[in-house]
């Protein structure tokens, strides 16, 4: 059953361009949000803070 819903999800998109635009634009604008240079930094010093934290007990 898993196949089947995975070729019609691929056919759907196939079939219809404004839905594939839709979900195009949708992960664009995620991305641009989501992984901006500032948030990547921050995340990566959190992540160093943590093991710094962690390595002096």
């Amino acid at each position: 059953m898993m196949v089947l819903m995975g070729s019609y999800s691929i056919v759907t998109l196939i079939e219809k361009k404004n839905l594939r635009y839709e979900l195009a634009q949708n992960g664009y604008e995620k991305f641009i949000n989501e992984f901006t240079s500032t948030k990547m930094a921050k995340g990566t010093k959190a992540v160093y803070e943590e093991i710094l934290s962690n390595s002096s007990k």
